[in-house]
């Protein structure tokens, strides 16, 4: 595989990789990955939500699965490259490029509507009852998906992912910059010089794990 990997995601037992010409990699535990043929659009991001995977990428491309094998393709209400997924409050919202979320009640019927509010947005998650987004270098929150409020950043630009675990909030962006957030911000470099493009952590069977994909 030399298609350069954008997104995982883990859940019902089985992480999904994904990135560029339509990769889409499966593996039950992280180390041993097979390849499956889904859409040859790039790919930008992959999230478990709501008991199902969707992924999401170039000229409007998303795909759904409740297992990582089986794969839907609905239609979305866009042609325009889509990243980040995120699933609460019984709304399922995918960033578009260009400052747009598309959102949707059963992950199958999408409306995208342009946010001047948001700007390009990233990434994006649901944890404690909000909505969280990462736009170029605001951090952004929101209880309903539409209405965003900026709480500030600590001055650093050009994040990339979003993710909440263990009571904080972490970004990582270009040169491998990590925040982390629980209440004020502290940052670090990574373990990589390269962008980090997503983040997960997951505690399981075969015990707490974060990976980062560059």
């Amino acid at each position: 595989m030399d298609e350069d990997l954008r997104g995982i995601a883990f859940g019902h037992n089985i992480f999904v990789a994904v990135g560029f010409a339509g990769t889409l990699m499966t593996s039950r535990d992280g180390f041993s990955w097979g390849a499956l043929s889904v859409v040859t659009n790039d790919l930008y991001g992959v999230a478990f939500v709501n008991e199902r995977f969707i992924a999401a990428g170039e000229a409007g491309a998303v795909v759904t699965s409740t297992n990582g094998i089986d794969w839907f393709a609905p239609r979305l209400a866009t042609t325009k490259r889509l990243e980040g997924i995120a699933y609460g409050a019984g709304l399922y919202i995918v960033t578009v490029h260009e400052g747009t979320l598309a959102r949707s009640y059963d992950a199958t019927n999408w409306t995208a509507i342009a946010d001047q509010q948001t700007g390009y947005v990233k990434s994006i998650t649901f944890a404690n009852g909000l909505f969280a987004a990462v736009s170029a270098n605001r951090f952004l929150t929101s209880i309903d998906g539409t209405n965003w409020s900026d709480t500030g950043h600590g001055g650093y630009a050009e994040f990339e992912s979003v993710l909440y675990a263990e009571g904080q909030y972490v970004i990582a962006g270009l040169y491998g910059l990590l925040m982390t957030r629980s209440p004020g911000w502290t940052s670090q470099l990574g373990v990589t010089g390269e962008t980090i493009q997503d983040l997960l952590t997951h505690a399981g069977a075969y015990g707490r794990s974060g990976i980062m994909a560059s």
